[in-house]
């Protein structure tokens, strides 16, 4: 017996320096070339898919531009929450969940009350947590008009992903912009350092905006955008920091702006293009449905959405069929159509 143990640990030492000596021939993984392989480029607009940075706590989601100039991407954190008033002349105690049959008796759960759906909504969605604010550049074209997103040109948007900084780079009318953006690794901090000859042609602008809340879960675009609030100054503390107060019903949160160099501050109410569905018809020929109440149902955040297909109905059978649209975007009066699916 002694004999073959000794064989065996023999045979397993062997084994083990054998593996310990191959593991040592192999090279140390360049972690570096790993991740940056997987860097991220985007070339063009996308008003649903953000570029983002963070540091765990603190997210703040960008467009094409580094900032969130044409779209009002999130900026979200771990500690920003806020809580809806309750539904009028209701209370928490109002809630009474339901009783499911469960293993032959009747067992309480924390269920949707189908005698008080409002005081159920309220629970289900308090506390949430809101959108932070947006920032944002005004951009304006040679004659003064504000560019919209299909006035850039050439953009380009690269994510690091081993130093967690976006580059975003493109032109208005020819002149270059660019915008590096980054979060502090360890406090709730976004910085921007913007580089273009439109500053110094007072064609760039950066603003600051906040939503209202809207108590929406699971949105492109959380908070109501349609009423941004108001927000308040604190008093001046130097010259190259403003701090401000958003008053959320009986929450504030407070927000300071730092900057380098020389600033002019001003309050401007960001305006916000809205969209209202005209005219919305599917069908062909001469047979078409009129969906135009309902998809001015679908216009949220001054988007709107709507499959073509026979949700509605079906007008004309076994004939291809289109959804057309008539729309008016602010003071522009534009239509779209679409094929079928």
């Amino acid at each position: 017996m002694r004999t073959i143990h000794a064989i065996g640990s023999f045979a397993a030492l062997t084994v083990i320096a054998n593996v310990q000596a191959g593991l040592s021939s192999l090279k140390p993984i360049d972690r570096m070339a790993l991740v940056t392989r997987h860097n991220v480029r985007l070339c063009k607009f996308n008003p649903d898919r953000p570029m983002q940075v963070g540091n765990g706590e603190f997210a703040f989601g960008m467009d094409i531009t580094g900032l969130q100039t044409f779209a009002p991407f999130n900026t979200m954190s771990q500690w920003g929450w806020h809580s809806s008033p309750l539904p009028k002349g209701q209370q928490e105690s109002d809630f009474q969940g339901r009783l499911v049959e469960t293993h032959g008796r009747p067992v309480w759960y924390p269920l949707d009350d189908p005698l008080h759906p409002q005081i159920t909504d309220w629970m289900v969605g308090n506390p949430h947590r809101i959108n932070l604010g947006r920032i944002g550049m005004v951009l304006r074209k040679k004659k003064g008009a504000e560019a919209t997103a299909l006035d850039v040109q050439n953009p380009h948007q690269d994510l690091d992903l081993w130093n967690g900084i976006v580059t975003s780079q493109f032109e208005l009318e020819g002149v270059p912009v660019k915008v590096v953006t980054a979060c502090h690794p360890t406090i709730d901090a976004l910085a921007a350092r913007i580089t273009s000859p439109l500053i110094k042609d007072g064609r760039l602008e950066v603003y600051l905006t906040c939503p209202s809340d809207d108590g929406k879960g699971f949105a492109n675009y959380v908070g109501n955008w349609g009423r941004p609030v108001t927000l308040e100054r604190e008093p001046q503390i130097s010259s190259n920091r403003l701090d401000l107060v958003r008053n959320l019903g009986e929450d504030s949160y407070h927000v300071s702006l730092t900057w380098h160099g020389e600033a002019r501050i001003r309050p401007v109410r960001k305006s916000f293009r809205t969209l209202h569905i005209i005219k919305a018809e599917y069908g062909a020929n001469d047979k078409w449905l009129d969906l135009t109440s309902v998809a001015n149902q679908l216009v949220t955040d001054g988007r709107f959405t709507m499959h073509a297909d026979n949700t509605f109905g079906d007008p004309i059978v076994k004939v291809p069929k289109h959804l057309r649209v008539l729309y008016r975007l602010g003071g522009n009066i534009s239509t779209v159509e679409v094929a079928e699916n």
